[in-house]
């Protein structure tokens, strides 16, 4: 994301209208598609919570002995949030679309001082 951005700038300087037009429509589909992903993540993650939660919240004092232990298992199985993940080291959220776009500009600005 930085490189392209960074390439975007360099045809600023150049005014070549039709390239940067393109660049921009790019960035901004990636940045759509990236915060998308990352947007479903989070939502993924808030409902997993408010699952778990709503197995705690459930009349559970008045459930047969079979059903209480059913819920135990189901309270078990979502301590552990489900992710959607790029490749299993990527995790799609809004934290770490927040970093992304920090390192990405951090790269830019590098990038600018350097050339």
């Amino acid at each position: 994301m930085g490189l392209i951005v960074y390439r975007f700038m360099t045809n600023l300087d150049s005014a070549d209208a039709v390239g940067c037009f393109g660049f921009a429509t790019y960035i901004f589909s990636m940045l759509v598609v990236v915060y998308v992903n990352c947007f479903m993540g989070e939502y993924l993650k808030t409902e997993c919570n408010a699952l778990l939660n709503a197995y705690y919240e459930c009349n559970w004092c008045d459930m047969s002995m079979g059903y209480k232990k059913a819920l135990i298992i189901c309270m078990q199985t979502t301590q552990e949030p489900i992710r959607i993940t790029a490749g299993r080291f990527y995790i799609f959220s809004l934290e770490t679309f927040t970093k992304t776009m920090k390192s990405s500009m951090v790269y830019v600005q590098m990038l600018r001082k350097t050339m």
